[in-house]
Parts: C-alpha cells; structure tokens; sequence
C-alpha cells in the first residue's frame, strides 16, 4: 500500500495513477493521520467503482404488446424498450424521442426523459401520413456514460381502405343464391 504524505492544512488532494483503474473493480482509500506524539489513526472510504464503458444497448419495440408497422392518423403510440445493461454502475435513467427514418434528427419528438420506465405513451404529436418514423432509445448509466437504439419503426397512415367490389361465389358474379349451407366462399 502506496501513502502520500500531505500538509495539515490541506483538505483534497488529486493524484495520477501509474496505470489506469480496471473497469468495474471496487477501489478504496485509506487515510491516516499522525499526530506530533506519533500517534495514529485511519479512516476508510466505503469504495468507488470504476466504470469506463457505456451501458449495452437494448432493443426497442414500436407498440407495447407486439411490434407494429402502422399506426392510424393522430393514433397514440406507444413503445417498450428492454435488456439496456450496465454491470459497473447500474442505468440511471432513459431518454426517448420519435424521429423521422430518413433523417433522425428530424424530430417530432425530441428526446424526454422517462427516468427508468421501459414504456411509454405518446400523444399529440403532428405526424405526416406515409412517413416512416422511428422510435430513438438513449439510456445512461451513474457516471453519465450513453448508448443509443432505434426501433425498426412505423408508417402513418391517415387514409382508410378503399373498398372495391366484393361478392358471394367464386365466378366473376355474384351469386344471390348457394346450396351449401356449412361454408360461404366469396371473392
């Protein structure tokens, strides 16, 4: 064990390391003081951990249940995120935003914190129909450190089917009338 002798009327001290801390190892000080009659005493610290690495990225699901490729108009949306990982420092909180596919810094949702939900529901936005929009993850461990994923996405979609023809019978007429009583076949 390595001591640094300080001056009594010095309250911190800073000092560079030979070589650089291990990544997720607890690490301690001890402190001892001297009196002018040699007589001593030590205080330690209760530790830090080091944490040089950003937390392992998780996946995002556009939807809540199931993933989905479309939403309906001014329709709520709704994602779910999971597996964000920090083994050093443990996550802190998340952020998420709702961007645009083709350029992710077109926003209509730019990034709000959810502190460490791993859901949520977004209303009011103004979406444009036909657009495919993305759902942006950020997650940031104790020590401030980030990683970012982007759900696969969602179109808008503001108009309803077009409804063409449909019958009963497998001609190219409809049949007004069918023997059959367990089956209805139409086209």
């Amino acid at each position: 064990m390595q001591f640094t002798d300080i001056p009594t009327t010095t309250t911190s001290i800073e000092t560079f390391l030979d070589k650089d801390l291990e990544n997720g190892q607890r690490f301690y000080v001890m402190v001892e003081a001297i009196n002018a009659a040699g007589v001593s005493t030590s205080l330690t610290s209760d530790g830090v951990t080091v944490d040089t690495s950003p937390p392992r990225p998780g996946a995002v699901i556009d939807g809540y249940d199931k993933d989905i490729d479309y939403v309906f108009g001014d329709q709520n949306l709704r994602a779910r995120w999971f597996h964000f990982q920090d083994l050093e420092s443990g996550m802190q909180y998340y952020e998420i935003a709702v961007c645009d596919s083709r350029d992710l810094n077109n926003c209509p949702q730019p990034y709000i914190g959810v502190n460490l939900a791993t859901n949520v529901t977004i209303t009011g936005l103004d979406m444009e129909s036909g657009v495919h929009y993305v759902f942006k993850v950020r997650g940031t461990n104790r020590v401030g450190l980030q990683s970012e994923t982007t759900s696969d996405g969602f179109t808008v979609d503001f108009s309803p089917p077009v409804a063409r023809n449909a019958w009963v019978g497998e001609g190219a007429i409809h049949e007004r009338y069918q023997a059959d009583s367990s089956s209805i076949k139409t086209r």
